[in-house]
């Protein structure tokens, strides 16, 4: 819905999965998702990474993590600011 509303090319948006790529078919065909490009991580480095918090969106500047959402902390208009400055 966000990447609607900036009217946003796909390649500012990825997804990070772990696991086997049948789970990720999966997590396509389940959610009716947006086919947002991919990368899969090992288990462990994904679980440090999210704190073990799932699902999580980041917003990355230059690789650095400038904000971590869960999906109850949400802030929509943080970021669409995040992507207009």
């Amino acid at each position: 819905v966000i990447a609607k509303k900036l009217n946003e090319k796909e390649s500012a948006f990825s997804i990070v999965f772990w696991g086997d790529e049948a789970r990720i078919e999966k997590f396509f065909t389940t959610t009716n998702s947006t086919r947002f490009a991919y990368e899969t991580m090992d288990g462990n480095q994904f679980l440090q990474i999210t704190d073990g918090q799932m699902p999580v969106i980041l917003l990355l500047e230059n690789g650095q993590v400038k904000k971590k959402y869960g999906y109850r902390d949400l802030n929509e208009e943080e970021i669409l600011n995040f992507f207009e400055e």
